[in-house]
């Protein structure tokens, strides 16, 4: 049996961040249900929150900007701050943090149940049994812990399906946030990260209300590599780092669970349209971290009510994220071609605040001014968009 004050379920970045900055003040544990280190996933942020965390060494290419369009003639260009992280140099360096501040990890090991005892809650899982005060769950958007509790009301997935091709021949150093190539009900989307002048990540991803299969989003990731505007595959290119996941869109139920956290995407902490947990999580640590440690001082059993609330921004901007995703998987590419020349009359500098969830007062203003405005406008609209 080992006691801890925190035990974290979950290796990724949400989880090993939380880790590495808990671990300081807390007897903390934290088990992965794969190998520590390794990820189905590839991410790119702002240069600002990597220094934030002394995390600059990990940028592996910047990018000067971002673009979006579709086949029907929409797009934009949005110049901003924007690096692409070399994940594995990421996760290694947070796991040599949670070492240096005794951090217990331990990889390959499953959660099998918990129970509530006394002022403890007892956590049995595949290779250890654990007594914590408190239980964050960093384990995903495919969270057992979510799912038992039914924590997640969902709308649909992003579902995404990609790989890292190098040498090819690189059309633009800009990343590529979103771009429709291909016909499809619903119509998958290309995302390309550089990772230098002749290599990146290019991912096939759809939004939709049911889960889509792996195969289908393989045979459209393969007719994209060798059919996009944006760079062309060499006879010598190698595809490598093989990525897939699925991403909840939704929102958390509200049912507080004594001393129980979830984080990242089991937390549903993404923005629903642009499924970034990875930001959220490098923005919003500290204060997560520094409430943890507020709450484990001022109760020294199981914390009744330790959820953490994110600052009222977010929470508005995380609402008016939903309420389009929503009207977009209702609808066809012509719904994404107008939101995308929408998003193209808009201020740059509210655009890129947008993408990147970090829209100011301001931008708030500007954008809940003219969105839903002109997006009642268009004719296919049909019924009412609602800001709920």
């Amino acid at each position: 049996m080992i006691k801890v004050d925190i035990l974290i379920v979950g290796g990724g970045p949400a989880g090993l961040l939380a880790a590495a900055n808990l671990g300081e003040r807390h007897r903390v544990a934290l088990i992965e249900r794969g190998v520590l280190g390794r990820t189905t996933k590839c991410w790119a942020t702002t240069e600002r929150r990597l220094q934030r965390h002394n995390l600059s060494d990990c940028i592996l290419h910047k990018a000067p900007a971002m673009y979006a369009g579709t086949f029907l003639g929409s797009n934009l260009t949005i110049p901003g701050d924007l690096a692409v992280v070399d994940d594995q140099a990421f996760l290694n360096l947070l796991i040599d943090r949670c070492a240096q501040r005794n951090v217990l990890s331990l990889d390959k090991c499953n959660i099998i149940n918990l129970r509530w005892i006394e002022e403890r809650i007892r956590v049995e899982t595949t290779r250890e049994s654990y007594m914590t005060r408190l239980l964050i769950d960093a384990s995903g958007g495919q969270s057992s812990l979510a799912a038992t509790f039914r924590l997640h009301k969902l709308d649909g997935f992003l579902s995404c399906y990609g790989a890292h091709l190098s040498p090819i021949s690189l059309h633009t150093p800009n990343v590529i946030l979103a771009y429709v190539n291909q016909l499809g009900d619903p119509p998958p989307g290309i995302e390309v990260a550089p990772t230098s002048e002749n290599s990146a990540y290019c991912m096939v991803f759809v939004y939709s209300r049911k889960l889509i299969t792996q195969n289908s989003l393989a045979s459209a990731f393969h007719q994209t590599c060798h059919h996009n505007p944006f760079f062309a595959m060499l006879p010598q290119t190698k595809i490598t780092l093989g990525k897939v996941g699925v991403v909840p869109v939704g929102r958390v139920q509200r049912q507080n669970l004594p001393g129980f956290i979830s984080l990242g995407e089991a937390g549903m902490v993404q923005p629903p349209l642009m499924g970034t947990a990875f930001n959220e999580i490098l923005e919003h640590n500290d204060g997560i971290c520094s409430h943890i440690t507020r709450i484990l001082e001022e109760c020294r059993n199981v914390p009744a009510k330790p959820a953490y609330t994110y600052p009222p921004l977010k929470r508005l901007q995380d609402r008016i994220q939903l309420t389009l995703v929503r009207w977009l998987m209702n609808r066809n590419v012509e719904a994404f071609d107008k939101f995308v020349e929408l998003m193209s009359r808009l201020p740059a500098e509210a655009v890129f605040n947008f993408c990147s969830n970090e829209l100011t007062c301001s931008d708030m203003f500007t954008v809940t001014a003219r969105l839903p405005a002109a997006l009642l406008s268009v004719a296919m609209c049909g019924s009412r968009l609602p800001l709920q």
